[in-house]
């Protein structure tokens, strides 16, 4: 489900999960007509068990994966990296539409002051991404992180606003560039932060872009990849941690049994 070809068809990739079903189905149905003192049935529900645990298990850990990392590493990957973009040039975020990754004109930075959280469940954190000594009539590039600032920011004054932020490189001199916000689930939420940023703070955007504010694209974007290689491995190395245990476990139930059977017969 990880797959770059669930990002194609998905509809198929669930249908192909779901019909995997039939396997451990059969098993099961074989189990209910084994005779009823053969002991191979309790090996048919074992099977069925652990054959329904991976099949559900690595869908939907899968599609999760595909949401959280390799949608977002691909989507970021397919737009276009642009170079020395000037945030205050009016019309800017129209331009760049089709951007993955942006490097920004130097003296660029991310305005905290005039920043918002909007929570629900997390905090959903912006600030506008603007250029120091000017006055710009549209912001339309917005730095967005997640549970690292405060939900709202009425009546504090300039210099509290600024401290409640804790964004990660939001208060690096070295960062001028900002990674495509791409993950779907996410992107409703930092909308509605920038509508609240704008209400808050008297802004205007015409075509506002999420980015995540880095020091370097490329390890931003790597990093994802690697997100998504570690949820793998890890699902897959917990997923065969439980299937020994349950064996173990099988196996000493069923050693259990014989022993009580034997007893039985003596």
């Amino acid at each position: 489900m990880s797959a770059e070809l669930y990002q194609t068809w998905p509809k198929l990739c669930w249908i192909i999960c779901m019909n995997l079903l039939i396997v451990p189905g059969t098993i099961l149905w074989c189990a209910v007509q084994a005779p009823s003192k053969s002991r191979q049935p309790f090996w048919y529900y074992v099977t069925a068990g652990l054959l329904i645990a991976a099949i559900l298990l690595g869908s939907f850990l899968g599609n999760s994966n595909f949401v959280a990392n390799v949608q977002p590493f691909k989507a970021a990957s397919d737009l276009y990296s642009y170079t020395d973009v000037d945030p205050s040039t009016y019309k800017a975020g129209s331009v760049y539409l089709d951007a993955g990754s942006i490097d920004f004109v130097e003296n660029v930075k991310v305005e905290t002051a005039l920043g918002a959280g909007f929570k629900a469940g997390d905090t959903y954190c912006v600030a506008p991404i603007v250029k120091e000594g000017v006055d710009m009539e549209v912001y339309d590039f917005w730095a967005v992180a997640k549970n690292c600032c405060a939900a709202h920011a009425e009546g504090l004054n300039r210099e509290v606003k600024n401290r409640q932020f804790d964004c990660e490189a939001w208060q690096s001199v070295t960062a001028h560039s900002g990674v495509r916000m791409v993950r779907q689930d996410l992107q409703e939420y930092f909308r509605f932060a920038i509508d609240t940023a704008k209400s808050m703070h008297g802004l205007t955007t015409q075509k506002p872009m999420a980015l995540i504010w880095t020091e370097a694209p490329e390890v931003t974007q790597a990093a994802v990849r690697q997100a998504g290689y570690s949820f793998f491995l890890l699902s897959s190395l917990g997923f065969f941690t439980f299937s020994a245990a349950s064996l173990v476990g099988a196996v000493y139930i069923a050693i259990t049994s014989a022993h009580k059977r034997m007893d039985l017969t003596l």
